[in-house]
């Protein structure tokens, strides 16, 4: 009976603690953190930290080329640079041509005090020049309407004549023949340098002419005074007969062997100082 008694309380204690257990609340967690809600509150990892890459940028994306930055430097010294002399003048050569002509020209040739432009005219067979240079101030004087062709040359300034060898190597030419076209302007006119001219000729549409041209050879109107001699002319040359009066300078830089003088000329002055090689000979009066 007594057994009964105890197995019948061990009983009665197992059944009140399985009920215990199955109807109590699980403690609540105050010290961890709930994992899912930090995560929640983390922006993405590929928002905040960019990629990383051990890869060398590539240089045309970081720093240009050494040869775009030279030549943007140059262009730039260019731009600022004044013109040298020789620029300024065949600038201010084409500008005039441009407005004159109303178009490029088709040859141009320059040195360090001449420039010159020009188009070829069929109709004249020589080529239509214009020139510029400068002055003895400083001053840019420019020319138009020179012409020169196979072995002659038209114009009319003292200035182009002393400056025929740029001529003649900007056209590959040599002028024998020169012709002037302003007879107050020859007046002037001198052999300041040698060329290779063998005769003069004029052609001056203003009036009444006060020169005279006899063999290539120019003289006052009434032929009384040698003024200029063509001084490529080689050989022997005789004075004509009534002359009085040779020019200074007349004869300078003069290619001729001998000068026969007749007795009518009473003055020569320096007409030979620039002549040292050519022979006098003078006339006896007859």
């Amino acid at each position: 009976m007594k057994q009964n008694k105890a197995l019948l309380l061990l009983l009665l204690t197992f059944s009140l603690l399985f009920a215990s257990c199955q109807t109590a609340t699980p403690p609540e967690v105050t010290d961890a953190p709930d994992t899912p809600a930090v995560i929640d509150t983390l922006p993405p990892e590929s928002d905040t930290i960019p990629p990383v890459t051990t890869e060398a940028p590539k240089e045309s994306e970081t720093i240009p080329p050494a040869t775009d930055t030279t030549e943007a430097a140059t262009t730039a010294a260019e731009d600022t640079t004044a013109p040298t002399k020789e620029e300024a003048l065949l600038n201010t050569l084409l500008a005039q041509w441009e407005k004159y002509f109303r178009t490029k020209p088709e040859k141009t040739y320059i040195n360090d005090e001449f420039a010159i432009v020009s188009r070829y005219s069929s109709y004249r067979r020589s080529h239509q020049c214009m020139i510029a240079y400068y002055n003895a101030d400083g001053i840019i004087v420019c020319i138009d309407t020179i012409y020169v062709g196979d072995g002659w040359m038209q114009d009319a300034t003292p200035a182009i004549y002393d400056r025929i060898s740029y001529f003649e190597e900007a056209f590959n030419t040599t002028v024998t023949k020169y012709t002037f076209t302003d007879q107050k302007l020859l007046m002037s006119v001198k052999n300041n340098v040698p060329n290779n001219v063998e005769s003069f000729d004029i052609n001056d549409l203003a009036g009444k002419y006060i020169v005279k041209i006899v063999d290539g050879v120019v003289f006052n109107e009434k032929v009384t005074e040698l003024i200029l001699f063509p001084p490529g002319r080689t050989g022997s040359y005789t004075v004509p007969d009534g002359v009085t009066k040779i020019a200074d300078g007349a004869f300078n830089h003069s290619k001729l062997s001998e000068v026969i003088i007749p007795a009518s000329v009473t003055e020569v002055g320096t007409a030979f100082d620039k002549a040292p090689n050519i022979k006098i000979v003078r006339e006896e009066s007859k």
